[in-house]
């Protein structure tokens, strides 16, 4: 072979190569802009999603504050109906009189401030007949009867009624019962009988309770009473 073939073979081969390399160069471009593409189409949709996300939380925030306003409206509600319910109570109280008021305190050794809102007949456990006093803060056993004493008196704090379970103490008995179990908040039980207006009674005591902010829970046989809940 001539050294002119060998001359042109050589640049042929060379013209090839740089074509080769060309088109390699060509196809990593080529790849590059697809790569490209594909992480703007990846970041676009995140950020679509992410825009999506920040809206639904947005419209949750929304809403959750709407909710709280909704919530302090009730609370203020609740508050000023408490408010009315004490002033109620004073109310009741200014009609009252002192010295009875004192002399109520002294038996009962309460607190000043308190006084006999209502009072119920029934017997306590050992069927000593008396008043179950309501007051604004306690309610107050006291007995009538001609075998009544000191030692029968006896007071608890309305907001230590864990609850109030009506029971019937004669089972066969028609009827739903007369009795309460009143249960306190450190595990002492005490019995009332023969109420002539339960319902009534048991009523009052958890609406004061509610008044100064305390739950009675209601029972019937040691089970809720949720159908016959005071209103």
């Amino acid at each position: 072979m001539s050294s002119s073939a060998v001359k042109r073979e050589s640049i042929n081969e060379n013209v090839a190569l740089r074509e080769n390399v060309q088109q390699y160069t060509n196809e990593i471009a080529k790849l590059k802009n697809e790569t490209l593409n594909q992480d703007r189409r990846f970041y676009y949709e995140e950020t679509i999603t992410l825009k999506e996300e920040n809206a639904r939380l947005q419209a949750t925030i929304t809403r959750l504050e709407m909710a709280n306003v909704k919530y302090e409206q009730i609370i203020d509600k609740f508050q000023q109906s408490k408010s009315d319910q004490m002033a109620a109570v004073q109310s009741i109280r200014s009609m009252t009189s002192a010295e009875q008021d004192k002399e109520f305190i002294t038996k009962f050794s309460l607190p000043e401030g308190e006084f006999s809102i209502i009072a119920y007949s029934c017997t306590n456990d050992s069927f000593l007949s008396g008043m179950l006093h309501i007051t604004p803060f306690y309610i107050c056993f006291e007995p009538t009867g001609l075998l009544a004493h000191k030692e029968s008196i006896w007071s608890i704090p309305i907001k230590e009624i864990k609850s109030l379970n009506k029971i019937k103490a004669i089972k066969f008995l028609p009827g739903k019962g007369t009795s309460v179990e009143i249960l306190t908040s450190d595990g002492k039980m005490r019995l009332l009988k023969n109420f002539l207006r339960r319902k009534e009674c048991l009523r009052n005591i958890y609406n004061q309770g509610q008044t100064i902010g305390h739950t009675v829970e209601m029972l019937r046989e040691n089970l809720p009473d949720t159908n016959q809940l005071p209103k």
